[in-house]
């Protein structure tokens, strides 16, 4: 289990901490390629749902929906829901709510082909007023509307949270899950409630399920599983985050019986109260062959605002890693979503949102932060370069948009230009070598390139070593991907190995240096010994701003 980043940070006054006005960008640069933005007319809070809606119009690619829920377009906070095109963006489709404060799109989700017509299919929820009893739309891909579901009483919030998921039933077919979570069920007081139906026509409810606590909202997130219990068909996660204590769970739910198959706890002993505030399916991180998935409170963990995310095996329930915010109103896990494979080497990353991180003071720029699936560890950040941005609030992946087998980023950005959407692809990493193994007997060299961005021209720039681990470390609120140790301090310090050239200097106007390993032979003592690499780079007089990658380099025979 790895512990994150409320537990490790680099703690010699050597290691300045981040300075508040600068800017800090991590891992790698990602590639904008799609952007959407707000009405700024009709808009309130566009983007603050986002979701993947598989290939509607027949092009081959996937296309995916924004919301503006609070949209006053019809009526006053009616709601608006929007398709775009995953080939180029363009608008495909769009609708609005019919009534006063309806909040049509509040819920959103694609459903894949419920009508057999060979195009994907979406789902619409609208909770409504304090008078409606919440409605759920079922739209073919084409825009048409082939079914209306309809909540069970009023203030419940039905449709709030949608979820699609494969076979439920057994006929084959995917099925979908409505949460009521403000409903008050068997003498309780907003208890929640989930709601699973058939995906064949004329929809029909399977069964239902609800909280068993006052006020702990069953059903405020939901997550989407493979078979975890073996039985042949898909299961899901609940999240009951339980306001009036802030205990929070995550229920694992079968979804061929609706039984529970196991629960985890939050608790204020560990800084995880709130927990199940978000949780989200992410397939197999730790290759087991089973689906795993996470849950996270993005303003619990302690800190406020700080937030927390956990990771949990599918097959057994084992706690894989956990991560806590560093920052006060970080909102560290306000959104989560499977990354897929994001950089085409075959394993799974997971995507947290963090969308009131402060990257410089008072920005609320927001990130998307990159997860290694396996361990947790920091792969990257999504972000753009705008103040104010609330990057992250909302977050969907694993979807291939070029067809060049790695993932893209769907981001919600609440506050860009009144609310605005970005899809990032292709990620540059910031240090890269030309080989992971150098023999000691007969030597050899690596090269590494340090490929910053521009806007890091003519900073300083270090190579810091650990023999350990990758971490994560900090400097001050920086990430850096690797453990603390006393190799790490002297690299730090400038007391690099003898066969190292250029392991600190100076970035180009480009933001790019060149570093060098060169031995002709190495102590054989240092057979198997592994050595993990990270650059990190700022301005000559201030702060550092950048950390990049981490890289293992193995010593062999």
């Amino acid at each position: 289990m790895t512990t994150g980043w409320k537990t490790t940070a680099l703690s010699v006054s050597c290691l300045l901490a981040l300075a508040d006005f600068t800017p800090a960008q991590i891992g790698g640069d990602w590639n904008k390629v799609i952007e959407v933005y707000a009405d700024p007319l009709t808009s309130e809070l566009f983007a603050t749902r986002v979701a993947i809606a598989g290939d509607t119009n027949g092009d081959g690619v996937s296309d995916f929906l924004i919301s503006d829920y609070y949209s006053d377009v019809s009526f006053y906070d009616s709601g608006s829901i929007f398709l775009y095109s995953g080939l180029d963006g363009s608008q495909l489709f769009e609708a609005h709510g019919a009534g006063e404060c309806f909040e049509f799109g509040r819920g959103i989700a694609g459903a894949g082909d419920l009508d057999l017509d060979g195009l994907n299919d979406f789902l619409i929820g609208e909770p409504g007023d304090y008078s409606s009893n919440g409605t759920v739309y079922i739209y073919s891909g084409n825009g048409s509307v082939l079914h209306a579901l309809t909540g069970p009483s009023t203030q419940t919030n039905f449709g709030e949270v949608l979820i699609s998921l494969d076979d439920l039933n057994g006929d084959g077919r995917r099925d979908f899950i409505v949460a009521a979570p403000d409903s008050s069920t068997s003498g309780l007081i907003y208890n929640g409630e989930v709601f699973v139906y058939s995906g064949v026509a004329p929809y029909p409810l399977l069964y239902s399920l609800e909280g068993s606590l006052d006020d702990s909202s069953f059903g405020h997130s939901l997550g989407a599983l493979g078979d975890v219990d073996f039985d042949g068909r898909a299961d899901f996660v609940v999240g009951e985050p339980v306001w009036a204590n802030g205990i929070g769970y995550v229920h694992v739910i079968s979804g061929a019986t609706g039984n529970v198959i196991r629960s985890h706890q939050g608790t204020t002993a560990d800084q995880t109260q709130y927990i199940g505030t978000v949780v989200s399916g992410v397939g197999d991180v730790n290759g087991d062959g089973v689906d795993d998935y996470v849950a996270s409170a993005g303003y619990g963990g302690g800190d406020y605002g700080g937030g927390f995310v956990q990771c949990y095996s599918g097959l057994d329930g084992a706690l894989l890693w956990e991560f806590h915010g560093v920052s006060l109103w970080q909102g560290f896990g306000a959104s989560l979503a499977a990354g897929g494979d994001t950089d085409g080497n075959g394993t799974k990353e997971v995507l947290v949102g963090s969308p009131w991180q402060d990257l410089y003071p008072g920005s609320g720029q927001g990130a998307i932060y990159v997860l290694e699936g396996a361990n947790g560890q920091i792969h990257s950040t999504a972000t753009v370069p705008t103040g104010r941005a609330g990057v992250g609030i909302a977050v969907a992946g694993n979807f291939d948009l070029d067809g060049d087998g790695k993932s893209e980023i769907l981001a919600g950005a609440e506050w860009a230009f009144q609310g605005a959407a970005f899809v990032f692809s292709d990620v540059t990493p910031y240090l890269a070598g030309t080989g992971s193994t150098l023999s000691a007997g007969s030597g050899g060299s690596v090269i590494y390139n340090l490929d910053f961005p521009s806007n890091a021209a003519f900073y300083y720039y270090k190579i810091l070593i650990s023999t350990t681990g990758t971490g994560p470390s900090f400097i001050g609120d920086l990430p850096l991907p690797l453990t603390y140790d006393y190799q790490l301090v002297q690299s730090y310090l400038g007391n690099y190995p003898s066969v190292t050239q250029n392991f600190t200097g100076v970035l180009d106007q480009s933001g790019n240096a060149i570093a060098t390993l060169n031995a002709s032979s190495l102590p054989g003592a240092t057979i198997g010994q592994i050595y993990y690499l990270a650059a990190i780079a700022g301005p000559v007089w201030g702060p550092w701003t950048h950390t990049s990658n981490a890289l293992s380099l193995e010593i062999v025979p």
